[in-house]
């Protein structure tokens, strides 16, 4: 009976033929090898692994020169596990038998086991050269050099074996799976398999791998069609049935896909895998007691199978939350199997749910001492060790995953995720990226992980292209569709932005991120009210996602409900406490509020939590600064620029220490660097002229021609600042005067406090009562406060542009061109966009227009730059009191005159009947004036309207006299109001525009 009948007998005919080999050697038990070697054989088919190995012993000690008996002694070596002994038994086969290429290839095989991949090939090249046709080998060539990435050459290998025997079935499923698992080009897999069918139809193997390669074309239906010709072919061929179910449960067909497992159970009711994959199935359907006697029935079909005990420990963890059953269940199979870097790993997760971080990370050691090349348990040591903040530790592991296995590109976009995400070494994080996208450029996530990365480097249009990229590969795929519309909201392409979004959302409804992404382009795109909405649709799909609560607090912030900001800021609080942006949210609302104390607590929250955030580090840059504190405040500085060199608002912060410390020419190249990395914020070149003015002011002061050419070369820089901010007044708001629209503001603000004191009585009553009218209300108080912030905004100037106004006419000034001074002084002010501005530009004007350009009588009271129209209506006044007092009845009649033919008409005309007050005031005024200077009589009164006569005289000459001097007595009528551009003026006019919140 040879070896290939002995596999097909019943278990019976097994027994049996054990009995007679047990026989046969009780005749002759030192002289009888080839009986021990039968007896192996049937041993080893009835799976008595250590009888049969000790049949095997025995044959070679009693004919060591057996070849049979060591490979076979090899066989049962490598049953076990024990590689390096079965190495040990196939070279001593080969040893007695240089040429067996039966035991070559065995070897072969144990060295790709051992990874040992370029011995083996060395072997398997050996067994062609002893006999060139054999297609195992050139099978097995092909499958070592696919693992040493020689691809072309693994499929010359391939191919090799089908020129030699056309017909051979094996040679074309060995290329198709090397076409579908090692280089995914599914179409040629999908055509070597069908090559193989058409040589052998009724082939199973080459019907389910079709299957498999159809299921990742997304063929589905083929799929299906191909598993269930498999199974016609071979019912009892448990994997086909487990690739159909398991096709069927990806697709959501849960019930189908229980049902074919229900059918493959009732076939063999004792394969533990079936029963596993019935469990995970009915834990899809929430049926979960179920589920659970399912793996438990596969633990009871063989308990000493770790891999069951895992399953069922990973189900407790992953699905019912329930982490000390998982712990058990884990560390039973542990107690089974010491060895077993899975359960090593599953354990330390669970661990780490427990909180028992250390037990956890010596779990991850265990594994990772079983298998240094377990980059899973790397990972998740890593993991642990970045929420653990030991980023040294965790950046070490992830830098030993990827010298491990420097072609993995999972390790790599792992490595990259840290970096940019912790540690925030974005260019670094850029470069892992890469290194994933030349290892795969297919890798969608990668590409998704290089976009998000580019935007954080502000560099918009690669990381467009980036994520474009990942959309090309995956259409469906929501995060690259909701990164990108992130990164067109962060260029304020808003409408684009949510189009995308819209998409996204559309693929998959239910996919919080989307929502969340969408809520904050609608916050920064200024739709108050739909934001809102959409952060109430993500808490209802996740209650306890944070970004949704802090993006209703921004909302909340933005109009000044700070209260509920603040409410919605600590409920993201009490969901993510360790996530540093919600502290920083927190912090952002007590500084409106002035509560520095709470402020400073929630930074140092947000801090101590990432270390590494290039904001928080400004922002305490900034506080320390405030203070005084220059050490502290250059540290932290210095820190954010350390996490990101051309951080615009960290450079600026440099700039202001450096003028704090006297070194006005380094503060002057941080500025300029601020200036280059934000384009768009033209208040850094402010900052720059304000330094360089210093440097003037403290250097050259005595060298004129020098000092001259700085102020012109800061003058020809703020002329840039309005092509930075590119102003445009709105056409339909030109006509509203600037004191009607102070008005429509001020009655704004009224409205809105008072609007807000009451809507908060209101939503304190309803939350006792009633959920969902609070919301409603919410809505309604959200889109009032939205509409009159939509009106204030409306009417406000641009203050960026009203600032480099004043800041040019200062400039201008100190270099005597009053002239222009005064044009840029009188466009600060006609701005209107801030009182502060608008009287310190008035009070310069004043100095300028009276006292460097003196001007005549007739223009001082007709064009100054101040109050123009109040002057003129005084000079008319007192020209017309002049003319009156000298010629008192020649004016009443001419009063009079103008009163009936001018105004009398237009009283009386329709037009003017609905304002009987005013027409009736005017007339009085008018009247009253006239009857005034009729009753005048010079010869009654010549002294004292001679007197009148002389004071209106003084007052319209008063502008050009400076003072009366006499022998006796020396009156100064207007002395000149000194004004000197001192330095800290600038700077206090700097940082009253940025509190305006420019930035």
């Amino acid at each position: 009976m040879n070896d290939i009948e002995l596999g097909n007998v019943d278990s019976s005919i097994k027994s049996n033929s054990l009995k007679v080999f047990s026989e046969v050697i009780e005749l002759e038990p030192d002289n009888n090898a080839l009986a021990w070697i039968k007896k192996g054989h049937v041993l080893l088919r009835l799976e008595k692994y250590e009888e049969a190995l000790k049949a095997y012993e025995q044959a070679v000690k009693l004919e060591p020169n057996n070849t049979l008996a060591w490979i076979k002694k090899g066989d049962v070596l490598r049953a076990f596990k024990m590689y390096e002994e079965a190495l040990e038994a196939y070279e001593q086969a080969i040893k007695l038998e240089s040429e067996n290429t039966l035991a070559l290839i065995k070897k072969g095989d144990i060295l790709q086991i051992l990874k040992k991949y370029e011995e083996s090939l060395v072997v398997y090249e050996e067994v062609i050269e002893i006999k060139p046709g054999n297609l195992t080998a050139w099978g097995e060539i092909g499958h070592v050099l696919g693992k040493l990435k020689k691809y072309e050459e693994a499929l010359k290998a391939f191919d090799k074996a089908i020129e030699i025997k056309p017909d051979y079935i094996g040679a074309w499923i060995n290329k198709g799976n090397f076409l579908a698992n090692v280089l995914e080009k599914y179409e040629e897999a999908l055509k070597a398999f069908g090559k193989a069918i058409d040589l052998k139809p009724n082939n199973a193997l080459a019907w389910t791998n079709r299957g498999i390669v159809l299921s990742k074309l997304k063929k589905y239906e083929d799929a299906l069609k191909s598993y269930d010709k498999a199974i016609d072919l071979d019912q009892d061929n448990i994997n086909v049935w487990i690739k159909k179910g398991s096709l069927l449960e990806e697709l959501k067909k849960y019930d189908e896909a229980l049902k074919v497992l229900d059918k493959a159970i009732d076939l063999k009711q004792d394969n533990i895998l079936l029963w596993l994959q019935k469990g995970t199935l009915l834990g899809e359907l929430k049926r979960y007691d179920e589920a659970l006697k399912a793996f438990d029935k596969a633990i009871e079909i063989k308990p000493d199978y770790t891999c069951a005990l895992i399953s069922k420990g990973t189900f407790l963890a992953n699905v019912l939350n329930e982490n000390e059953g998982a712990l058990r269940t884990f560390d039973k199979a542990i107690d089974l199997k010491q060895d077993s870097k899975l359960a090593w790993t599953n354990r330390g997760v669970v661990l780490r749910k427990l909180k028992k971080y250390e037990d956890a990370l010596k779990s991850y050691d265990r594994a990772i001492n079983l298998d240094r090349d377990n980059i899973d348990a790397w990972l998740k040591k890593a993991s642990l060790l970045d929420e653990l903040k030991r980023y040294d530790e965790a950046l070490k592991a992830f830098d030993t995953v990827v010298e491990i296995k420097p072609n993995d590109t999972r390790a790599w976009i792992s490595r990259g995720t840290f970096l940019a995400n912790v540690l925030k070494k974005y260019e670094e994080a850029l470069r892992a990226f890469d290194r994933a996208i030349d290892l795969e450029p297919d890798d969608a996530l990668a590409w998704i992980n290089r976009g998000t990365v580019l935007g954080e480097l502000k560099k918009y249009e690669e990381s467009l292209r980036a994520l474009d990229k990942a959309i090309e590969l995956e259409p469906d795929n929501t995060l690259a569709l909701a990164k990108k519309g992130e990164v067109l909201g962060e260029i304020k392409k808003y409408e684009e932005a949510l189009a995308i979004i819209k998409k996204a959302i559309e693929i998959k409804p239910d996919n919080a991120l989307s929502w969340v992404i969408k809520g904050y382009i609608l916050f920064e795109f200024n739709k108050y009210e739909e934001a809102l909405r959409t952060f109430d649709k993500v808490i209802d799909l996740e209650p306890d996602n944070g970004h949704a609560w802090v993006g209703r607090s921004k909302i909340f912030f933005d109009l000044e409900l700070y209260d509920r900001a603040l409410e919605a800021s600590i409920k993201a609080i009490s969901i993510k406490p360790n996530l540093d942006y919600v502290w920083l949210n927190k912090a952002q609302i007590h500084l409106e509020t002035k509560k520095y104390a709470e402020f400073r607590e929630s930074l140092e929250k947000a801090f101590n939590i990432n270390p590494y955030s290039t904001f928080t580090n400004n922002l305490f840059a900034e506080y320390y600064l405030t203070f005084g504190d220059l050490k502290n405040a250059s540290k932290h500085v210095e820190k954010a620029l350390v996490i990101d060199k051309e951080n615009a608002f960290s450079l600026g912060l440099r700039g202001k220490i450096k003028i704090e410390e006297q070194d006005y020419v380094k503060s002057s190249e941080y500025f300029k660097r601020a200036t280059s990395s934000d384009l768009r914020n033209p208040i850094y070149l402010l900052w720059d002229s304000y330094a360089r003015y210093l440097h003037a002011e403290l250097e050259f002061t005595s060298n004129e021609k020098m000092y001259q050419d700085i102020i012109l070369a800061i003058i020809r820089d703020l002329e840039k600042v309005n092509i930075y901010a590119s102003y445009e007044n709105k056409s339909c708001l030109r006509i509203i005067p600037s004191w009607l629209k102070r008005l429509i503001k001020l009655l704004v603000k009224i409205i809105t406090k008072i609007f807000i004191y009451f809507s908060e009585s209101k939503i304190l009553r309803l939350r006792l009562l009633d959920k969902k009218n609070v919301d409603k209300s919410e809505k309604l108080i959200v889109r009032f406060l939205h509409k009159m912030n939509s009106v204030s905004i409306s009417l406000e100037s641009p203050k960026i542009v009203s600032y480099n106004y004043y800041f040019l006419g200062c400039f201008y000034y100190k270099i005597n061109d009053y002239f222009t001074a005064v044009d840029y002084l009188k466009k600060c002010k006609n701005l209107n966009s801030d009182s502060y501005i608008k009287k310190s530009s008035c009070q310069i004007l004043s100095s300028i227009w009276d006292n460097k350009m003196r001007p005549s009588i007739w223009n001082w009271w007709l064009y100054s730059p101040i109050n123009p129209w109040f002057r003129r209506l005084s000079f008319l006044t007192l020209v017309l009191s002049f003319f009156g007092t000298l010629f008192p009845s020649l004016a009443s009649k001419l009063i009079f005159y103008v009163y009936n033919s001018v105004f009398n008409p237009i009283f009386t005309s329709q037009f003017t009947s609905g304002f009987p007050i005013f027409i009736s005031v005017i007339s009085s005024v008018i009247v009253s004036l006239g009857n005034f200077f009729s009753s005048v009589n010079w010869q009654e009164n010549t002294v004292p309207l001679t007197f009148l006569a002389f004071i209106i005289i003084f007052a319209l000459g008063s502008p050009s006299v400076q003072h009366l001097k006499s022998s006796q007595i020396e009156v100064e009528i207007r002395p000149p109001p000194t004004f000197e551009l001192i330095p800290c003026l600038i700077e206090k006019k700097l940082k009253e525009l940025e509190s305006c919140e420019l930035i």
